[in-house]
């Protein structure tokens, strides 16, 4: 919603990885910065619905995901890009051989080289306590310095790859929450 720059920025990172498996659906929010007309201007390929209201973020991807064919989704926020060539064969690589993996994040990286996040772990009240009373540095993505997969409890939704599957079992995503 009224990311235009960063939504073509985002798009751009996609079709440079030229895969030809990957069809992209854009869900504009009811953006006011003609980010609908530039993404059909500059990128006619990609699938583009046009929302009379924002409905926020579930509601929105819900509709993608309706809308789209494969078996897998990726759920990719406009201010996101993605970086490896081998993003697309790496998620579809991993579906295929964990088939009790329901859903994927990525490790996020902030333009300045810091890692934003690799996923979440829940507080708990024994982990308050020893962060506030011992000022402890504890990370609260303590997976950030891990390579390969690694279990959260959750997954940010800047990138959220999951199956078909899960989300026809789960009914999509809450749209009572309009975000976070």
């Amino acid at each position: 919603w009224n990311t235009c720059d960063l939504t073509l920025a985002a798009l751009n990172s996609i079709f440079r990885l030229n895969d030809p498996w990957v069809e992209v659906l854009v869900i504009d929010n009811a953006s006011t910065d003609n980010t609908a007309v530039k993404v059909r201007r500059y990128f006619p390929e990609a699938v583009l619905m046009i929302n009379k209201d924002n409905l926020g973020y579930a509601a929105a991807n819900n509709i993608g995901m309706r809308l789209a064919k494969g078996d897998y989704f990726l759920l990719l926020n406009s201010d996101a890009e993605l970086v490896s060539p081998k993003t697309f064969d790496s998620l579809s690589e991993l579906f295929s051989k964990q088939p009790e993996i329901g859903a994927v994040g990525a490790k996020l990286v902030l333009p300045s080289g810091r890692v934003q996040t690799i996923g979440r772990t829940f507080l708990s009240l024994k982990r308050v306590i020893k962060e506030q009373l011992f000022f402890a540095a504890v990370n609260r993505n303590e997976t950030v310095v891990r390579r390969g997969a690694v279990d959260v409890d959750y997954i940010d939704g800047a990138f959220l790859a999951v199956r078909r599957q899960v989300v026809e079992q789960l009914g999509g995503l809450a749209e009572r929450f309009f975000m976070f």
